[in-house]
């Protein structure tokens, strides 16, 4: 490769990013349903994974195109996880929902609206771009971290990757199949329950 020439890393091609857009969207409407309806959020990595597979297969077929590769499903879930957070990772459900003056209005905290903060469409994305921008500049940083230094260190990455080698036929990695194994010999909080309860008998 010539020094200064940027090259696309594998896998960003403009079908996995469109698609991971669009499945993105899904998962987001999904995840703020859940959000004002129960409190929590998911990240949806599998089920990205899993929906990503499952369309770009079939499109793949349909236009003859170039076969899905591992690659492609790994950018499409991060396109679609990475649209999802937003809806966590921005508070739009919680936070930024209780402080509109309607809001206040319902649950009955009073007429003034001096502290409130009316989510307009605009004001939404450029909070939203704001945060973007401000994740982006952390990821460079941190990946380092939690890519380079220890790899997959947390267990819902570790399962996202093991289920598109899996979708895909392809052997786990070395790093992948030691951290599934860390996490295998880990005892859980009940089974450390279950021994404090067998030593006071």
């Amino acid at each position: 490769q010539p020094s200064g020439v940027f090259v696309v890393p594998a896998g960003i091609t403009t079908r996995s990013v469109i698609f991971g857009l669009m499945i993105g969207t899904v998962t987001t409407i999904e995840n703020i349903y859940f959000a004002l309806k129960y409190g929590w959020t998911v990240t949806n990595n599998i089920t990205a994974a899993i929906l990503g597979f499952v369309v770009m297969k079939a499109f793949a077929r349909l236009t003859g195109g170039p076969d899905f590769t591992p690659q492609e499903n790994c950018v499409l879930m991060t396109v679609s996880v990475a649209a999802t957070a937003m809806v966590w990772g921005g508070s739009m459900p919680f936070a930024i929902l209780a402080m509109s003056h309607e809001m206040r209005d319902a649950v009955g905290f009073g007429d003034e609206d001096s502290d409130t903060w009316e989510p307009t469409v605009w004001r939404l994305i450029a909070y939203s771009a704001a945060l973007c921008f401000i994740g982006f500049c952390l990821a460079i940083p941190l990946r380092k971290k939690f890519v380079v230094d220890d790899p997959l260190p947390f267990p819902y990455a570790l399962a996202a990757a093991k289920t598109i080698r899996s979708l895909h036929q392809l052997p786990v990695e070395p790093v992948v199949a030691e951290r599934l194994a860390s996490l295998r010999a880990t005892p859980s909080r009940d089974d450390d329950d279950d021994d404090d309860v067998e030593g006071r008998r």
